[in-house]
């Protein structure tokens, strides 16, 4: 799914993944902490990824600037499944900023899942993030394992 970066964006994205994981038959207990990570990296995206932009009119999107997506995919190995859930945005990566948080949102990211990679985009041309450049960043998100589903 892709959502507008805004504050409501984080609940749209929690509602979707809920019924999404429910009708693969996660099992609930680790589903509420796979909905939670995924909140918090879309609440990131919209506190964090899109500063306003010099020229640019407040709203404005141009091109994905202003969006976030949300895709995930169940692995199954093993006997067990784990679910894999990509976060991007198409804005801009200040580390300084995110050090400069209060750090929570990561932490308990880190926390809830199992595997956590961060990528920030390089911007084209080296130069800082821009409507359109495509720099962003994408959080990739891995749970932990459960049993396979019966049947």
């Amino acid at each position: 799914m892709t959502l507008r970066a805004e504050e409501w964006a984080g609940g749209v994205a929690r509602t979707e993944l809920s019924a999404w994981l429910e009708i693969v038959g996660w099992p609930l207990v680790q589903a509420v902490g796979i909905v939670a990570a995924v909140g918090e990296a879309v609440d990131n995206v919209a506190l964090h990824a899109y500063p306003p932009v010099e020229g640019v009119a407040a709203g404005t999107v141009a091109g994905l600037w202003g969006a976030v997506s949300v895709e995930a995919v169940v692995l199954a190995a093993a006997g067990t499944r784990r679910v894999r859930v990509v976060v991007r945005d198409w804005g801009s990566w200040n580390s300084l900023g995110v050090l400069q948080a209060d750090g929570l949102g990561l932490q308990l990211i880190n926390d809830l899942m199992d595997e956590v990679t961060i990528r920030p985009g390089i911007p084209e041309h080296g130069h800082g993030a821009r409507p359109g450049d495509g720099a962003g960043t994408e959080v990739t998100m891995i749970s932990y394992a459960v049993s396979r589903r019966p049947g």
